[in-house]
């Protein structure tokens, strides 16, 4: 497999990653209601077995497994982080993302959930913390910004994942 580095010091990665999404979670775009930032319903999905892939992968060199704290919802990091089990963890190069969430009223069906942009500085510096202890690492090799939030300005959610990284 041909490989990429990531950024000008970043770790080497297969030029083909996993896309670990579907591990966990579904969704099916849905247009904003009543004035609602929602862009997405998720549809929950089964967890047994999802996992069953990753090893081979790695094996076939695709290393950098690519999530999101969202995806799930708030489980798949978990997965990603169970994968690489077995002598895998020092090949694979995980990638998160943050800065959507998953709202819905109180009492409403799992299917009524819906996934909007949260931009905000505290938001992003409170999800690293738990993406990390989900993921079981002391380190994301790629931290992105999953989506805009409209109501945040970019240098705020920027500057926030910027101290992320500057913090370690």
């Amino acid at each position: 497999m041909r490989t990429r580095t990531l950024g000008p010091r970043g770790p080497e990665t297969g030029a083909i990653g996993l896309g670990c999404m579907r591990m966990s979670f579904s969704y099916d775009m849905a247009a904003p209601r009543d004035g609602a930032r929602s862009i997405a319903v998720i549809l929950p999905r089964s967890r047994l077995r999802s996992t069953g892939g990753t090893p081979t992968a790695l094996d076939l060199g695709m290393t950098l497994l690519d999530t999101a704290d969202v995806y799930g919802p708030y489980t798949n990091e978990e997965l990603v982080g169970r994968a690489p089990a077995g002598g895998h963890r020092e090949r694979a190069v995980p990638a998160t993302k943050v800065g959507s969430v998953v709202t819905s009223a109180a009492g409403a069906p799992v299917a009524s959930r819906t996934l909007g942009p949260d931009g905000r500085p505290e938001h992003i510096r409170e999800s690293i913390d738990e993406s990390l202890a989900r993921l079981g690492t002391d380190h994301v090799d790629l931290y992105q910004l999953h989506r805009v939030d409209p109501e945040v300005p970019i240098e705020e959610s920027w500057g926030a994942m910027a101290e992320s990284v500057a913090a370690g």
